[in-house]
């Protein structure tokens, strides 16, 4: 939030306020969508969708046109996103960790690439449980680097560390109460050298089609 509205400041301070005003607009639907969602045990992934389209376009405006954002879904045709349930507010953080710690520290191209793609029973019967995976692929830093990047100062080191947990805490409570658990799955991509390409997350999230 601290973010997009310096973002905000900026532009208004070098006249961009065209700019200014769409952002101001993305702002304020994140906002509302954040405010409705906290209260929400569950969402569909169309609002999901929406909140994290929103959240991204600030994040390029405040990146710059070296970032790259792809958002794909892939969805049978006998479902609507409407009907795709997931746990609220679940993939925006994991999108902000790729950008504020993998992203943002590396030069050149960026590119970040959000997955969901459902994989339905056999027999695609909606009253069975589906799977929706969620893939966030970026090529940043790798988690390596972010930590050391992170360790040098405190007050960064601390905010990844209570993301972390907390993300993985969630995810704990979350399972608890399922009969079918969400997996998480992080993996960081190196080329034949070592160097680090990226990384990537999944997450599998067992649900039952919503019908109406």
């Amino acid at each position: 939030m601290y973010n997009a509205l310096n973002t905000i400041q900026a532009l208004v301070l070098i006249n961009q306020h065209d700019l200014a005003t769409s952002v101001i607009g993305n702002f304020s639907q994140l906002t509302r969508s954040v405010l409705y969602m906290s209260g929400q045990e569950n969402t569909s992934l169309r609002a999901e969708l929406d909140m994290l389209v929103n959240y991204t376009k600030i994040e390029k405006v405040r990146m710059g046109e070296t970032l790259n954002i792809s958002i794909e879904q892939y969805v049978p045709n006998y479902l609507t996103t409407d009907q795709i349930i997931l746990p609220s507010i679940l993939i925006q953080p994991m999108v902000e960790n790729a950008l504020k710690h993998g992203l943002m520290h590396r030069k050149g191209k960026k590119f970040l690439i959000l997955k969901f793609i459902v994989t339905p029973p056999i027999g695609g019967n909606k009253k069975k449980l589906h799977y929706l995976s969620v893939l966030v692929i970026d090529n940043g830093i790798g988690r390596k680097a972010s930590r050391a990047l992170n360790a040098r100062t405190a007050n960064m080191r601390t905010q990844q560390s209570f993301a972390t947990m907390a993300m993985y805490q969630r995810l704990m409570l979350l399972n608890r109460l399922r009969k079918t658990p969400i997996s998480y799955r992080v993996r960081d991509h190196y080329n034949e050298d070592r160097e680090a390409l990226g990384t990537s997350i999944r997450v599998d999230i067992p649900f039952y089609p919503r019908i109406s």
